[in-house]
């Protein structure tokens, strides 16, 4: 194995610590801001729920597969039914069954990355 002597001179191994040394920073910003991402998404997480747990009007999400994947306490406020009821079924299943085809016209739409605005439904409460 044969070794090699390099000679920088002044100029070039200024720039090139220069340059070395700003790679350095950037590894540093990196990090730093891989750090930070999961702070801030969970920051991120919190601001969402809180704000669905402080609201009176009932908010969710539902997943493409039909069933609730977040509610609010104002479900279980308004409807009767136990969180753990409402998500157990498909929300269908609670939309008020003169509502239901309306609603489901609507999912397609939102399937199809629709805008929707001002979109009301009915749901039925546990006592009738």
């Amino acid at each position: 194995m044969s070794h090699r002597t390099v000679t920088l001179d002044a100029a070039t191994y200024q720039a090139t610590t220069q340059e070395l040394s700003t790679l350095r920073q950037r590894v540093i910003d990196l990090e730093a801001t891989l750090a930070r991402q999961p702070q801030e998404q969970s920051a991120a997480f919190l601001e969402v729920e809180n704000f669905f747990k402080l609201s009176l009007d009932m908010l969710c999400i539902v997943a493409i597969d039909g069933f609730f994947k977040l509610l609010n306490p104002a479900w279980e406020k308004t409807l009767g039914f136990t969180l753990e009821e409402l998500y157990a079924h498909p929300f269908i299943e609670f939309v008020h069954p003169e509502d239901r085809e309306a609603t489901l016209a609507v999912v397609e739409q939102l399937k199809e990355q629709e805008t929707l605005v001002n979109f009301e439904n009915r749901y039925r409460c546990k006592d009738g």
